[in-house]
């Protein structure tokens, strides 16, 4: 017994060694090694949903009463900076558009012939959706056409949706879907980054726009279709050109990080702590003997 305790500080200092160059080891190695998706895996992230908005937007223009010759109209109104507008008419989706930093939103919209009750409503870019506007309702007149002839095929240009977002580089497609009217019919699209495109088309029906935009931003897409007799309807939607979306999780699991890293490091203060009595223990033991 006299003799081991010797030796103890340094069968102390020994297990503090073994304890912390392993560790030191495998930092120094995860710090050059990082944990990235490999070829063939797949990186997720993501973004925990908050609450859904709780603001209604309001339409400010047009009023209750107007009546209207021509299309498309502006229709104006507040909503929460940020969330995505939406334009419905007679309960149809008619435009959309992002409520700008001023709160504010301005649509340009067509109508149906006769009435037409205007809703406004408003989501995020999760597809979480707010509560909707008042209604205002409008009166469109059927246009004459040039023979003086009232229009009774209606030409109308429309979609299921009103916003989509890609990556800078990839296409964002849109289905539209055209009806009534007389043909041959040409649909231009202007994509607000300064291109546009035309398309021909001798019917109606389904068919898919894209585009591709190389830079990041929103961008609001103007569709406008003219038939054989001069018709015209209108549909604006919404694209997002938007780069990667940051995990909202993280805050999460840091805590847990954290606790293991104290249970890890506690054995090591300990062991640290009690060498230099070990020492002192030794050296003492080591003059009793010289007495």
């Amino acid at each position: 017994m006299t003799n081991l305790a010797r030796y103890v500080p340094f069968l102390l200092l020994g297990a503090v060694l073994m304890a912390i160059v392993p560790l030191w080891v495998s930092g120094v190695w995860g710090q050059s090694n990082p944990d990235n998706p490999q070829e063939g895996s797949v990186g997720l992230s993501g973004v925990v949903p908050g609450e859904p908005p709780s603001q209604a937007p309001a339409i400010n223009s047009p009023v209750d009463g107007q009546t209207f010759n021509q299309t498309p109209i502006e229709v104006s109104g507040t909503c929460r900076s940020g969330l995505i507008v939406e334009i419905y008419t007679n309960d149809v989706f008619a435009g959309s558009t992002v409520c700008r930093d001023n709160n504010t939103f301005t649509i340009d919209t067509g109508l149906f012939f006769g009435e037409n009750v205007l809703r406004a409503r408003v989501q995020d870019a999760l597809g979480q959706e707010g509560p909707e506007s008042d209604p205002v309702t409008v009166t469109y007149d059927p246009p004459v056409s040039e023979s003086g002839q009232q229009i009774d095929q209606q030409l109308l240009i429309q979609s299921d949706v009103s916003f989509r977002g890609a990556p800078p580089g990839q296409p964002i497609t849109f289905p539209v879907r055209l009806s009534g009217g007389q043909g041959p019919y040409a649909v231009s699209i202007n994509w607000g980054d300064g291109d546009s495109s035309v398309i021909s088309r001798t019917d109606t029906g389904n068919f898919d726009i894209s585009h591709t935009y190389e830079q990041p931003g929103v961008y609001r897409i103007v569709i406008r279709a003219t038939d054989d007799n001069d018709q015209t309807a209108f549909l604006q939607v919404t694209a997002a050109a938007n780069g990667d979306i940051e995990a909202g999780i993280q805050d999460e699991d840091a805590p847990d990080t954290r606790t293991e890293q104290v249970y890890v490091l506690w054995p090591l203060y300990i062991l640290a702590a009690m060498v230099p009595f070990a020492f002192w223990l030794g050296m003492r033991h080591g003059k009793r003997r010289q007495q």
